[in-house]
């Protein structure tokens, strides 16, 4: 992709910027609904203002920000917003200081595996906390998958985000929450906005570490809103079992297991060794930890590689993990 020039902004600077701005449809599978999920930020219908990085950073993965002003519905099977675009210097190229505002289409995306979006809570900076229910809602039974509670742990994202929008699920009634982290994942950071790992901030074997650690689990268990909208989940839905990605450890977490055969089926599906992270004294008040010793319920912690390709992310993840769950496909 051509890259800004170094000189000073031009008419065609200007022109080039904007092209590349351009023609975001291709990009734009992720979307559920006008409201739906894309680039990591759930947008609502109406006025936003929040996380506009996360379009640009979809589209073309370029330097340029940009500002939704406007998000609405408009005919079945399309959607269109206003979006105003910031022209910014960074990573030491200078680019046109103007703005200019078009109105694009974008591809709409009925999730037929959608039974229900719910707002679980907000975060540290007011994003919201979401989950939605997929499968078979007669299931006898239900689980849960969780994206990602490190920010900078995207490539679960990715897995959530294509069983949300992927084929219709039988035999399973699952909740998948993309992002436990929206600060983080904005942020790109591990932590939430108050700089605390979410993944040691839960009650069990919680230990008080110094605030600049990059583990600090908080000032006291559940002193953070997003692991007490966790929290507050898993004891509402009592889920059957649980399943927490992680990066890069590359591998089926056996450590405190509760349910051997989860392990088993999850390491044979996602073709993932199956091993035991004791994490040598920092794996305190974890997510999975917290659920394994309070709950009924079992979790475990999938580590994808550091650097998954796209196919294993959204193709074999998804279909893995839905299999190893007991689920199926229609």
């Amino acid at each position: 992709m051509r890259k800004p020039t170094r000189l000073a902004a031009t008419t065609a600077a200007a022109a080039l910027a904007l092209t590349a701005f351009a023609g975001p449809s291709a990009h734009a599978t992720t979307w559920t609904t006008c409201g739906g999920v894309f680039g990591g930020v759930d947008f609502p219908n109406g006025s936003i203002t929040k996380q506009t990085s996360q379009l640009v950073a979809v589209w073309r993965k370029t330097a340029y920000t940009s500002q939704v002003t406007t998000l609405t519905r408009t005919t079945a099977g399309a959607c269109t917003f206003t979006s105003s675009t910031r022209y910014e210097a960074t990573k030491g190229y200078v680019v046109p200081a103007s703005t200019a505002t078009r109105t694009v289409k974008v591809r709409h995306l009925t999730a037929k595996n959608l039974i229900e979006r719910r707002v679980l809570g907000y975060s540290v900076q007011g994003r919201p906390i979401v989950a939605y229910l997929v499968g078979d809602p007669k299931a006898s039974r239900t689980s849960v998958l969780l994206g990602q509670i490190h920010g900078n742990e995207k490539a679960g994202h990715k897995t959530a985000i294509s069983l949300v929008n992927g084929p219709t699920i039988t035999g399973l009634r699952l909740w998948v929450i993309p992002t436990a982290n929206p600060d983080g994942y904005a942020a790109g950071t591990r932590q939430n906005a108050h700089r605390v790992d979410l993944n040691r901030n839960f009650s069990h074997n919680w230990v008080k570490t110094s605030t600049t650690s990059k583990y600090y689990g908080g000032s006291k268990p559940f002193s953070e809103p997003e692991s007490r909208v966790l929290r507050d989940f898993v004891a509402q839905v009592q889920p059957y079992q649980i399943v927490s990605i992680h990066q890069p450890l590359y591998g089926v977490d056996g450590y405190g297991l509760k349910d051997a055969t989860l392990g088993q089926r999850l390491a044979t599906q996602l073709g993932l060794p199956q091993k035991e992270f004791s994490c040598t004294g920092v794996c305190h008040g974890t997510f999975v930890g917290w659920v394994n010793h309070v709950q009924d319920g079992t979790a475990i912690t999938v580590e994808y590689a550091k650097t998954p390709t796209t196919h294993f992310m959204t193709f074999t993840a998804r279909r893995g993990i839905t299999f190893a769950l007991r689920g199926a496909y229609a």
